[in-house]
């Protein structure tokens, strides 16, 4: 399979620059810009009906909408392979957009049992507060494919023209989810940068936790918005 009938044309490949440029760059800024400019709207940007974890799931939403389209498409010769990929990517997204609001706590505001309140740390219907099994394992997992699938492999491409290993060329990031994982790997670096140098973070001492899933979230929405739009132009 060509790669002109696998991605299309170069011009139906490419995502407008404000969305996988600008918007990751904003993502990480806003709580700096917050508590620069104004500390008092912190409780904005955090906390369950904060702005970020409601991009986070917006995000999510997004990216499992593009993911259904791509399910819907004829996509030929690797139909089984990619549609496989894509249902994992989905059934991620889900699962991280569900546990992101309790599934449903957080709007609808049900009572946690009396058994799961007493298992889970914050008494909410989810699985992350459980154990780290449900929280840091799949932060750490995902964490590592930005770092591996959304900025090595893009920047292995560009360098050699080629894509790694043998795996479909479909399977891996482009440049336009590069930004996006770049800040969701690094986010937490400066602060942690300057704990262990004993300097005062000040006004800037931002916990980096709800940036990076946020980035996450935006990772893997540009991800599958990207690839649906390069198979569209031969396999919609």
């Amino acid at each position: 399979m060509s790669d002109e009938r696998l991605h299309g044309p170069p011009q139906a490949r490419e995502l407008p620059t404000w969305l996988w440029v600008w918007l990751p760059v904003l993502v990480a800024l806003m709580p700096v810009i917050a508590r620069l400019g104004a500390p008092a709207t912190d409780r904005v940007f955090y906390g369950e009906f904060g702005l970020l974890e409601n991009l986070t799931v917006f995000f999510l939403i997004v990216g499992v909408i593009a993911g259904a389209r791509i399910l819907a498409m004829d996509t030929g010769d690797i139909r089984g392979p990619l549609k496989a990929w894509t249902l994992l990517i989905i059934a991620g997204a889900i699962y991280f957009a569900g546990e992101e609001i309790s599934w449903g706590q957080h709007f609808f505001g049900w009572s946690t049992p009396d058994g799961w309140a007493r298992l889970n740390e914050q008494a909410e219907t989810n699985l992350h507060n459980t154990s780290s099994l449900f929280n840091q394992l799949p932060r750490t997992l995902l964490t590592a494919a930005a770092l591996l699938g959304g900025v090595v492999a893009p920047l292995w491409v560009r360098a050699r023209g080629s894509v790694p290993g043998r795996s479909p060329d479909w399977l891996w990031p482009t440049m336009s989810c590069l930004p996006a994982a770049l800040l969701a790997v690094t986010v937490s670096w400066p602060g942690k940068a300057m704990r262990a140098a004993g300097l005062d973070q000040g006004g800037l001492d931002i916990g980096p936790g709800e940036t990076k899933e946020a980035l996450l979230g935006l990772f893997i929405m540009l991800y599958l918005v990207s690839l649906f739009r390069r198979l569209r132009p031969r396999m919609g």
